[in-house]
């Protein structure tokens, strides 16, 4: 009887050490599971902060072209003036010396005038 109930103790022990045996097994692949998982979401946030950073420079450069834009709308406004009171400043000239040339033709036309009266 003494043998029978060892070798049926030793049998349990026997299964407990293999279910402990498989526990160890679950908990090392779970280990080995989490320690892939956590350096996967390592990977995954240093992406996310690099996109995050590309992002924020592709905003700096789109406020930089809006302010870009802006100027030189400000600058051609101020050219487009500048042509206008030049035109206006042309055309004062032209008509300043559209006068000139008839006063010009007047004089000359007196003076061929007044030679006749004097011959």
């Amino acid at each position: 009887f003494g043998i029978t109930a060892l070798d049926g103790i030793n049998d349990f022990l026997m299964a407990i050490k293999g279910k402990v045996e498989e526990l160890q097994a679950e908990v090392q692949t779970a280990s080995e599971a989490r320690v892939a998982l956590e350096a996967a979401m390592a990977a995954t946030t240093a992406e996310l902060e690099e996109k995050a950073a590309a992002l924020a420079a592709v905003e700096a450069q789109a406020n930089q072209t809006e302010a870009t834009d802006q100027q030189a709308q400000e600058t051609l406004q101020q050219a487009q003036g500048a042509h206008a009171q030049l035109t206006e400043q042309l055309a004062n000239v032209v008509k300043e010396l559209e006068d000139a040339a008839s006063a010009k033709d007047e004089a000359i036309k007196a003076h061929v005038t007044a030679q006749k009266q004097l011959a």
